[in-house]
């Protein structure tokens, strides 16, 4: 097949190698299902009749990353590519692991594991032969997700697949076939018992499809909600509606389908409106602690949860028609010039979703074109920026190191911020003196 002709060359050696020495290999899973989809760049997985001792045998490199389960890696050149067994699994106690592990000759006994028909195909490069024993092709050309075998096992067997479902529903844009879907709220409860960081990782390439929406929203239809985040479950069920606008939920969805493709900005996306409703003053701290609780939670990285939270933090800021320059430059320098352009991002977004168009969008656009400005300007927007530094304040003032330089350095930036031009050293250092006493 044609289709196929994109496989690394390293990736043809390891299989010709196994079949040289009496076995079998091939390509499985979500390689197969994007090569045949015309997609390139998923993660090459492979499969083979050889056990790990033998793979080990008979390559330079292989690491034993699940050995236990069959699986090691070959250490390429350019990349590396594990590599299991075939195998046949028992029950799935704890939900995640099998029980125990059967090694096979049958790759289509190996397939039938499998999550969904069309993850459930394999390519054999030397062989140059599809094996596709649940009509994964079918179900791909008509974006369908389809379980193999009864739904309700194959989720059993891990408590993730009901969130990879979501997933594949946004990333690969499909449907779901409607056994599959029936299944999916009463294997929820299995969620319970995934780790963190393997919710995580399907929850941050949910996010970077095109329309993460469309995993949400299965995620609400099947029940995941709740076992996830309390706190979204509650918001997709509240159908509070804002003054002039779509309902929080509608909102929601529009809004993290509308971001950009970042991470920490479709998150904070997604959890700006978790939470009871208070009063603006308190609503944003309260939304940002529940976000930040919950990142952790899931074992995102730190400058994820700090991106986040400061963006819900920092997100009900009013009244800017009215703005001065100097109040601009502030706004810039308490949220940051990293997130600035990505919080004015999204208050973008929740005005256009307005059913009427709103002066304040307007505005917002002259905000944006001021922010641009002074950013380009290069405005000092915190005391590392000054033309003077402390241990030059403490050499023109004859300051002891302590507190008061500290206060005065911050005097000063307050200072630039109204009077971008007096950004200079002889300037800044009359400034202080005039202060030295009063701070």
């Amino acid at each position: 097949m044609e289709l196929f002709t994109e496989i690394p060359e390293e990736v043809r050696e390891i299989c010709r190698t196994l079949r040289d020495n009496g076995e079998r290999a091939y390509i499985v899973g979500g390689a197969v299902r994007d090569l045949l989809a015309g997609r390139s760049g998923s993660d090459i997985d492979l499969a083979t009749t050889a056990t790990p001792k033998k793979v080990t045998r008979l390559f330079r490199k292989v690491v034993p990353t699940g050995i236990k389960h069959g699986t090691v890696t070959i250490l390429c050149e350019k990349r590396k590519y594990e590599i299991t067994t075939l195998r046949g699994e028992g029950t799935y106690t704890d939900g995640r692991h099998p029980d125990e592990v059967e090694f096979l000759s049958d790759i289509n006994a190996d397939l039938a594991r499998r999550d969904f028909t069309v993850n459930a195909m394999a390519w054999d490069p030397i062989a140059k032969v599809l094996h596709d024993p649940f009509e994964g092709q079918i179900d791909l050309k008509d974006r369908v997700l389809r379980a193999v075998g009864d739904p309700a096992e194959r989720f059993a067997e891990d408590g993730l697949r009901v969130l990879r479902a979501a997933r594949f529903a946004a990333t690969l844009g499909f449907e779901l076939e409607e056994e599959t879907l029936e299944a999916m709220p009463t294997a929820a409860p299995a969620l319970e018992g995934v780790s963190a960081e393997r919710k995580r990782d399907e929850i941050t390439r949910m996010l970077g499809a095109d329309n993460p929406s469309r995993g949400i929203i299965l995620m609400k239809r099947a029940q995941l909600l709740p076992y996830l985040l309390t706190e979204l479950a509650a918001l997709a069920g509240r159908g509070e509606q804002i003054p002039g606008s779509i309902d929080v939920w509608q909102r929601t969805l529009d809004r993290v389908d509308a971001l950009p493709a970042r991470l920490h900005l479709r998150l904070a996306g997604l959890l700006l409106d978790i939470g009871d409703s208070e009063t603006s003053s308190k609503r944003g701290a309260s939304r940002a602690h529940l976000a930040r609780t919950w990142l952790a939670d899931m074992r995102f990285e730190k400058k994820i949860i700090e991106s986040v939270s400061h963006l819900i933090a920092e997100y009900e800021f009013t009244n800017f028609p009215d703005w001065t320059a100097a109040k601009v430059r502030r706004f810039m320098r308490r949220v940051g010039p990293g997130l600035v352009f990505d919080l004015l991002e999204m208050k973008r977004c929740d005005l256009s979703l307005q059913i009427e168009p709103d002066e304040d969008l307007t505005a917002l656009g002259r905000l944006v074109e001021q922010v641009r400005h002074a950013d380009e300007s290069g405005v000092p927007l915190s005391v590392k920026e000054l033309s003077v530094d402390g241990r030059e304040l403490m050499d023109a003032l004859s300051l002891n190191p302590g507190p008061q330089v500290g206060r005065l350095l911050e005097a000063l930036l307050e200072h630039v911020l109204d009077h971008p031009e007096e950004n200079k050293k002889a300037r800044l250092l009359n400034v202080a003196r005039n202060l030295k006493e009063t701070i």
